[in-house]
């Protein structure tokens, strides 16, 4: 992103929208440090910081607190563990900004970020609007871009986001208008509720703004929900739960059960229970259900799928085809997958 070396005085922000930067904050001693302070330093000023520390058990409260001692826009919040979608919630029910930016509290952005989005936001008249990220591997970041830039319609946006399975409140921002009363935060989900409210607030937007800017800097943390096996401290069965719900927001969209990137979506689900029953109990009927739907009735997927995941397209094959309990197939398939 370039840098935009105009920063606004004090009569002029207060003339531009208010933008609540929310951060949930969870145990991130070490981390926290870096992500306040950019947003303290962003070259738009009328921001309103809510840092939510979600019962963390190590300083990060103290740290909140620190910083919203030495500026007036850091909003405290101190709550009960309940979980990232509860804490967001509270956060926007307690803001009166006209845009939320979402970031967590182990990740940052640059400088301008704020400026950028909204301003792109203003021309625009998008009520979304989404830049690129970089993404944080092994040997350093990576960039992850946006393939569209400019106005892109719901339907259209879904579709990619649904292919790519990347629903990430990273690197967007959000008019407010869209956190409507009857947004479902889905509190009760530890993983997969940010794919459930990214597809409610798409089908509320007028459209999308795509922008080639970085706005985000994402960090991969291995102690993160999302990266544990752990099936006692994963919540597993929740991705499964939150990926058919995703299914039913994409139809109710618009976006065609023939579609590949829908096709692909619960195909990849379907294969992932297989491959690990036992950590959930998905009935028998479902699986068979949805593989006949996205697999066995659409021949041109079929193929696709066939050719490019030659593995995943004979675990559904055989298991809709063999009548067998769950594991009795799992071991029957190792077997058979090591001729593939």
């Amino acid at each position: 992103m370039e840098t935009n070396n105009h920063v606004l005085n004090t009569n002029e922000s207060q003339l531009m929208p208010k933008v609540a930067i929310i951060i949930p904050c969870y145990n991130l001693d070490g981390y926290l440090d870096n992500c306040l302070n950019c947003c303290i330093l962003q070259t738009y000023k009328n921001v309103q910081i809510i840092a939510i520390n979600d019962g963390s058990t190590d300083n990060t409260g103290k740290t909140i607190n620190q910083y919203a001692a030495i500026d007036e826009r850091v909003m405290p919040l101190h709550l009960d563990n309940g979980g990232v979608s509860r804490a967001r919630k509270i956060a926007i029910s307690k803001s009166d900004a006209d845009y939320f930016f979402f970031l967590d509290g182990d990740d940052s952005m640059p400088l301008n970020t704020i400026e950028v989005m909204v301003n792109n936001a203003i021309q625009s008249g998008a009520d979304i609007v989404v830049a690129n990220m970089f993404w944080e591997k092994d040997n350093g970041f990576e960039l992850v871009e946006n393939p569209q830039i400019g106005k892109i319609d719901a339907l259209g946006f879904i579709r990619r986001l649904v292919a790519e399975r990347d629903f990430s409140l990273g690197a967007k921002l959000y008019a407010s208008k869209l956190f409507t009363s009857n947004i479902n935060y889905y509190e009760d989900l530890k993983r997969g509720e940010d794919a459930l409210l990214s597809m409610q607030l798409i089908q509320k937007a007028n459209y999308v703004f795509g922008i080639p800017d970085v706005a985000y800097y994402y960090r991969n943390r291995l102690t993160s929900i999302s990266r544990t096996n752990n099936p006692k401290t994963s919540y597993f069965h929740q991705v499964f739960e939150a990926r058919f719900k995703v299914e039913e927001f994409a139809l109710e969209c618009g976006v065609d059960k023939s579609d590949f990137g829908l096709a692909r979506y619960i195909c990849f689900a379907l294969v992932v229970y297989l491959t690990n029953v036992g950590r959930t109990n998905l009935s028998r009927k479902l699986i068979i259900e949805k593989t006949n739907t996205y697999l066995i009735n659409n021949s041109e997927f079929r193929k696709y799928y066939k050719q490019h995941f030659k593995k995943n397209y004979y675990r559904l094959v055989m298991y809709y085809y063999f009548m067998m309990p769950h594991k009795l197939f799992s071991v029957y398939y190792k077997l058979f997958g090591k001729l593939l």
